[in-house]
């Protein structure tokens, strides 16, 4: 029996941003092509509506792979009714901004008529340090608020605190606090852009000099996970600000709390996702792009790709 060629189509930042080495979506789509689907790439101010319908200036890619580094090639440019796919992957890296949530919103009409990992709704629904807020007890302490009073009464209760913007990724825009740091009201106030914005505060974790935990999930499975170390002068553990990644293991502590996620999750359209743990907490859960795939294959030996692609066919035969 011919195997079915699917039409898997990718919203992104431009492909010639992609690290070549670790971009998760070089990976997806790489394994797509190798199991002879079609890959259609898109930025978001490619994507429009005409006639409810939602259609796409669309970019036949396909990767191939030299050593460590991917190649690409850009076969065709051609309109598509992104109707017609079988499975769209949402890739835009943050920031979460206004144009972020438009183009989620133009997506959110193909919600029910096609396959998107991951869905607008979850994404809306709660922002990557937003999500743990769902569920009781799962964060530090922390607040979000952008009232000066707030702020300060939260630094003087916990007195290390971390201030962390809602709408970025990679720690851009992360900083520890103290509370007797004589520039605590003027970092709030750029922090907040003139306390008109909210960030999030939270309880400094003792845990975080070692590294965060990033566990990475395909439809509610763990594929894999490891820490990332903090470089030697910066507290972000983050590989974008110079972290290094490290092989490890899922404490049943963690399992149980991926368990307690697992079904909100799922009902919200959240099937690739990266969850953070800082010590016993949960600190992100993140939707918007995970990462995650390159680190998780050197470390385990595996190919979450494949897995992941595999799965993807196994969901859109089961929707047909």
């Amino acid at each position: 029996m011919k195997k079915k060629v699917f039409q898997i189509g990718f919203v992104a930042d431009p492909v010639e941003s992609f690290d070549r080495e670790a971009e998760s979506t070089f990976f997806l789509m790489f394994e797509a092509r190798r199991r002879g689907h079609l890959c259609w790439v898109m930025e978001p101010h490619d994507i429009f509506t005409h006639d409810s319908e939602v259609w796409g200036i669309a970019q036949e890619i396909e990767v191939s792979q030299n050593k460590k580094k991917f190649e690409y090639k850009i076969k065709s440019v051609k309109k598509i009714n992104m109707e017609k796919l079988n499975c769209l992957f949402l890739r835009k890296d943050p920031p979460v901004d206004l144009f972020y949530y438009q183009h989620l919103n133009i997506l959110e009409l193909l919600e029910g008529k096609v396959l998107m990992i991951n869905a607008p709704r979850g994404i809306k629904k709660g922002g990557e340090k937003i999500s743990p807020f769902f569920e009781r007890d799962l964060s530090p302490p922390s607040i979000i608020t952008c009232l000066p009073e707030i702020l300060e009464k939260f630094i003087q209760a916990h007195g290390k605190i971390v201030v962390k913007p809602l709408h970025l990724s990679g720690g851009r825009g992360i900083f520890i606090l103290n509370r007797h740091d004589p520039d605590r009201f003027s970092l709030f106030e750029r922090a907040t852009e003139n306390f008109l914005q909210h960030v999030l505060l939270q309880k400094f974790v003792t845990e975080a000099q070692k590294g965060d935990k990033r566990i990475l999930l395909f439809n509610g499975e763990i594929l894999g996970a490891f820490v990332r170390v903090p470089a030697k002068k910066d507290f972000r553990g983050n590989l974008h600000s110079g972290a290094r990644f490290k092989k490890s293991g899922v404490t049943p502590h963690e399992k149980k709390i991926i368990s307690q996620l697992k079904s909100r999750m799922m009902a919200d359209g959240l099937y690739f996702v990266g969850i953070d743990f800082l010590g016993p907490y949960v600190s992100e859960i993140n939707t918007t792009s995970p990462m995650g795939i390159r680190e998780v294959n050197q470390l385990y030996g595996t190919h979450c790709e494949e897995t992941i692609i595999k799965g993807i066919e196994k969901m859109v035969e089961f929707q047909e």
